[in-house]
């Protein structure tokens, strides 16, 4: 599975879209809804928010035995 934050933003989105087509991908965004797409899942998860993580970890523990992670998120201000 790949965990890939920052999927709501230009790069991120569009990896999302191609890699989703033959990978598993949990994307990961804190501004908008994506729709999840081919063999993609959309989340809304702030990445400072632990409990959040956390929830999500459980909610996806049989699919994270083998990650790669794709950090795209970045702080805005």
């Amino acid at each position: 599975m790949i965990i890939l934050t920052g999927a709501s933003g230009g790069i991120g989105y569009d990896l999302y879209k191609k890699l989703s087509i033959k990978e598993d991908v949990l994307a990961i965004s804190n501004k908008e809804k994506l729709e999840n797409f081919g063999k993609g899942i959309c989340v809304n998860l702030n990445l400072l928010n632990h409990e959040e993580i956390d929830q999500l970890i459980i909610k996806f523990s049989e699919n994270l035995e083998k990650i790669t992670v794709l950090h795209l998120a970045v702080k805005s201000f």
